[in-house]
């Protein structure tokens, strides 16, 4: 495993071909009873082993992880980049990442729905047009005559070097919500289906979502544990 530690200036590629992929580890795991979502398993493989394969047409994959956290991720076998702070959420991960790639594919660790298929068309787009790209869920419109409406995911997407100094800003004045950045970026959406889209954000999700189970009696085991501890 290797941690980044200095921006990587010379190496920053931002053309379709060679753009790095970075998978978004998420936090410490609270809503998952303390259990890291990358290292759950669906079909088989861990999700942190789904979005890497569904990157594979990244020139790179590279894990994004909390500051100080690197270790954690030893086993992955990803080139590691630490958040440059604490404590703001995935915000500060892009922005790492940014600042050392100067623009890449971002994929949440929890939608491992995602293939490589659904990537290939961020990849495509970005590669005709050259502007950040993101995955939206089409919502139906509630009403007759409504027109559909999309729900972009600012988590899932291709961020361009020319964002660092918007996402710098925020960070800046404390407005830590990604989803709040597009409205300042130039994007593009390419839409997807609700069940591609679905985040994986709980044990009941999970459970309702996932048909292997081998990481669910953690969920109980460690639940108990913490009522002892209270």
């Amino acid at each position: 495993m290797e941690t980044l530690k200095e921006p990587d200036t010379q190496g920053r590629r931002e053309n379709s071909e060679q753009i790095t992929g970075v998978i978004l580890s998420g936090g410490v795991g609270t809503r998952m009873n303390g259990i890291k979502k990358g290292f759950l398993c669906y079909e088989g493989n861990a999700f942190i082993e789904r979005a890497r394969l569904a990157l594979a047409d990244c020139g790179e994959v590279c894990l994004s992880a909390p500051l100080g956290a690197a270790a954690e991720y030893a086993d992955t076998g990803l080139r590691v980049i630490e958040d440059l702070r604490a404590g703001i959420g995935p915000l500060a991960g892009i922005e790492a990442a940014l600042t050392y790639l100067g623009g890449a594919v971002f994929l949440p660790c929890d939608m491992p729905f995602i293939l490589k298929t659904h990537v290939a068309l961020l990849l495509d787009d970005f590669k005709k047009h050259g502007k950040p790209v993101f995955f939206a869920e089409a919502t139906a419109p509630h009403m007759a005559g409504q027109e559909q409406t999309a729900c972009p995911n600012p988590l899932a997407g291709i961020y361009t070097a020319d964002c660092l100094p918007l996402i710098q800003e925020a960070i800046a004045e404390k407005r830590y919500k990604v989803r709040l950045l597009l409205s300042q970026i130039q994007h593009r959406l390419v839409h997807m289906e609700a069940s591609v889209m679905r985040n994986i954000n709980s044990p009941e999700d999970y459970n309702a979502y996932c048909k292997t189970r081998a990481e669910l009696p953690k969920f109980t085991e460690h639940r108990k544990e913490r009522e002892e501890i209270v």
